[in-house]
């Protein structure tokens, strides 16, 4: 084999190695916290729970008027 393919094959498994990486880093991360018992979830924020109120929908089911009154 000439150095050319060397190379070109040492790119694509260097670049495959990277995407890896790249893509699964965040699940070694959590895995890794899990094993060592420091595992806190990335959607909760440090001093959040999960059970925030949300804010409820409008009432809808009444027509209002114009200013706001229920209609008679």
């Amino acid at each position: 084999m000439s150095g050319q393919k060397y190379l070109a094959i040492g790119l694509v498994v260097a670049v495959g190695v990277f995407n890896g990486y790249y893509t699964f880093n965040q699940a070694f991360v959590d895995e890794k916290q899990k094993r060592d018992g420091t595992y806190m979830s990335s959607t909760l924020q440090p001093g959040t729970t999960k059970t925030e109120p949300q804010p409820q929908p409008a009432d809808r089911s009444k027509p209002e008027g114009d200013n706001g009154a229920p209609r008679k």
